[in-house]
């Protein structure tokens, strides 16, 4: 499976996005990476069935987040230091 382009990664996340306060919301208007961390906390709580096409696009999308350079995070969004 190749990896998301970045219009493929913002259609994705325009179908999982959760409000406005949401970092998949920032990834769907934008393309950018508010904070990798958060983006992908949300894909985890999603927690969509196994093997259903949901899980393939969520792990499409999780594995672009990872994948992708990032520059600093957005202290609005950021949740790398709570751990």
């Amino acid at each position: 499976m190749s990896t998301l382009t970045l219009d493929e990664a913002r259609h994705l996340a325009v179908n999982y996005y959760s409000g406005q306060q949401s970092a998949l919301y920032r990834v769907a208007r934008t393309g950018e990476i508010p904070c990798p961390q958060r983006v992908l906390g949300e894909i985890k709580d999603l927690a969509p069935f196994s093997g259903s096409s949901r899980e393939i696009e969520l792990s499409r999308l999780a594995e672009w987040v990872r994948t992708r350079p990032t520059g600093p995070c957005d202290p609005a969004y950021c949740l790398c230091g709570l751990r």
